[in-house]
């Protein structure tokens, strides 16, 4: 059968229109899949921005909180080296506390004020020498309690000296014999205190010598002890401030101190 060639233009038109409507289908098929997967990019984008900024956010927030709890720190630093202070009334509390511990300042010596930078902070810085006198136990508290109630002071060197004990009294030294019993707390105080300030002495057990127990008898008309004889006078039980009084021109322990005190100084 022949066709016409009407009949085969017909067919060649159907078949481009199918061949067109494909190519359109397709084409649309694409384009629907690139705004698909352009959308889920645009999804998964906007997704980790939010972890990204969540993250962010926290990481902040972690960071005031250190800046404001160092701020709080350094304020309080800064309140605590703010007292106002001196030469005169760091000296002022120097005395103080040796006359709390029964101690003497017998030399004080100070440069005056001076600035320092400390911690990158400048401060106000008052140094202090001094020279104490006094017992052991004493000066030792002594160094304690300044470290304890001076807050922005340090102790820098300490030097204690102790008189020599040992050896044979010399002519002229000064002779001291105490009386005493081995059960007596007094005569253990009383013996302490003599060492500490350097007192060669003699001592005399009045519960075991005879002699020495008539002898103090005879100085004192009395049987108690501690019994102290100092160059021919005589201290019935450990009178400190008489013994002290007696003891007088005897070198006594002492401590050499070099002591710092700061104090903030900026705007």
């Amino acid at each position: 059968m022949k066709l016409s060639k009407t009949s085969l233009l017909v067919i060649i038109a159907g078949v481009l229109i199918i061949a067109l409507a494909g190519v359109g289908f397709f084409y649309y098929q694409q384009i629907n899949e690139q705004n698909q997967l352009n959308e889920q990019l645009a999804l998964a984008q906007s997704r980790l921005s939010g972890v990204q900024l969540e993250k962010l956010s926290s990481q902040q927030a972690e960071l005031d909180t250190q800046l404001s709890q160092t701020t709080a720190q350094f304020e309080e630093v800064r309140a605590l080296f703010s007292h106002p202070f001196g030469s005169i009334a760091v000296t002022d509390t120097l005395f103080d506390i040796a006359e709390a511990h029964g101690l003497e300042i017998t030399v004080m010596t100070s440069p005056g004020l001076a600035s320092e930078s400390l911690e990158e902070t400048t401060c106000l810085v008052t140094t202090l020498n001094a020279t104490v006198e006094g017992d052991v136990p004493n000066l030792v508290d002594f160094v304690i309690s300044l470290n304890s109630q001076l807050a922005t002071g340090v102790v820098k060197s300490i030097t204690i000296t102790i008189p020599e004990t040992t050896g044979e009294m010399k002519e002229g030294e000064m002779k001291v014999k105490i009386y005493t019993i081995p059960t007596c707390d007094y005569c253990h105080q009383a013996k302490e205190f003599l060492s500490e300030r350097g007192v060669k002495f003699t001592e005399y057990d009045v519960s075991s010598n005879r002699p020495a127990a008539d002898e103090m008898v005879d100085l004192t008309g009395q049987t108690g002890v501690p019994v102290i004889v100092v160059d021919g006078q005589v201290v019935i039980g450990f009178d400190r401030a008489r013994l002290e009084q007696l003891l007088g021109n005897v070198e006594k322990p002492s401590a050499n101190i070099e002591l710092v005190v700061y104090a903030y100084h900026g705007e």
